[in-house]
């Protein structure tokens, strides 16, 4: 299959076997700007790569049925798995992580009203009146239920997505993950385990989804973004349950105040989460979708561009 560095092919292989293109690779005056390469199977190494999956014809039919165009059905049969786009529930998704983020707003808007109130009470236990005490409990207690069922929503929703991807990236590479598809809802609520088996998957799954190199390897591809995610992930988790196990006196001025200032910290920290997970979503359900749409081969990065 003829690849172009920085630019997708014309015509590939798959194109002449499909429609009848001819099989000579583009032009230098059609791309100027690109070196051609011709990829070589993955498994044997040998004969031209011709299928999604970086493997010549021999190859590939061992192991797995004719791949069709990408656009014939929404659903592409490897063998191994079906990829299904995940554009739509990665954008539900982030719908649901933008909400949550509002909502932890909400409720760093409630814990600064709280530490303010606590702040008034210590200055002049008699100088705030019960109607203001009433409102800061009132808006932090509205704020707690919405926090809960945000949570809830995009869990569940999440963890569909996750799924999926995890289908996908099978897809791109049967051999490539560490975990059963299963893992990808079960890692989620394994105590202990759901520490770094869904992490673990993430990589796997980030990987698997990177653009493939000319010579049909895979490259070396940062974790950087997943490694921030999971860190602020599981530092929420952590500093949720701190405050909630040791931060429960509101019988005092200086319990409210305290109470009210470890809530904040759990909030940025949260809301810092939830902004990475977004980013997550969408670059690994971008990942995904554009090698499918350039074929398993996929169009890899010019040098010096970040994968």
């Amino acid at each position: 299959m003829w690849r172009v560095s920085g630019v997708a092919p014309r015509w590939t292989t798959l194109d002449r076997i499909t429609y009848g293109a001819p099989a000579t690779p583009p032009s230098r005056a059609e791309f100027p700007w690109g070196d051609f390469h011709i990829m070589k199977c993955v498994k044997c190494g040998l004969a031209p790569a011709t299928s999604y999956d970086s493997q010549c014809d021999d190859c590939a039919g061992w192991t797995r049925e004719p791949l069709p165009w990408p656009e014939s059905s929404p659903a592409q049969y490897s063998g191994y798995a079906t990829y299904k786009d995940p554009g739509g529930l990665a954008m539900a998704v982030i719908v649901l992580l933008a909400c949550g983020i509002a909502v932890d707003l909400l409720a760093l808007l409630a814990s600064a009203n709280q530490v303010s109130v606590a702040n008034a009470l210590l200055s002049n236990p008699f100088g705030v009146s019960a109607a203001r005490r009433d409102a800061s409990d009132g808006l932090n207690a509205i704020a707690a239920l919405l926090q809960i069922v945000a949570l809830a929503a995009t869990a569940v929703l999440f963890v569909i997505w996750f799924y999926r991807v995890r289908v996908n990236a099978e897809y791109f590479g049967p051999n490539s993950q560490r975990k059963g598809r299963g893992w990808a809802i079960g890692a989620w609520f394994v105590p202990v385990a759901s520490l770094w088996f869904p992490k673990q998957m993430a990589d796997d799954m980030w990987d698997a989804s990177a653009p493939s190199l000319p010579d049909g390897g895979r490259p070396q591809v940062s974790h950087g973004l997943l490694n921030g995610w999971w860190t602020l992930w599981i530092s929420s988790l952590i500093i949720g349950r701190f405050v909630d196990r040791f931060f429960t006196d509101t019988d005092t001025a200086e319990g409210i105040h305290d109470a009210g200032v470890a809530s904040m910290v759990s909030d940025v920290v949260s809301i810092s989460a939830a902004v990475l997970a977004i980013l997550v979503v969408r670059k690994l359900s971008d990942r995904q979708r554009a090698k499918m749409h350039y074929g398993q081969m996929a169009l890899y990065a010019p040098a010096g561009d970040p994968l």
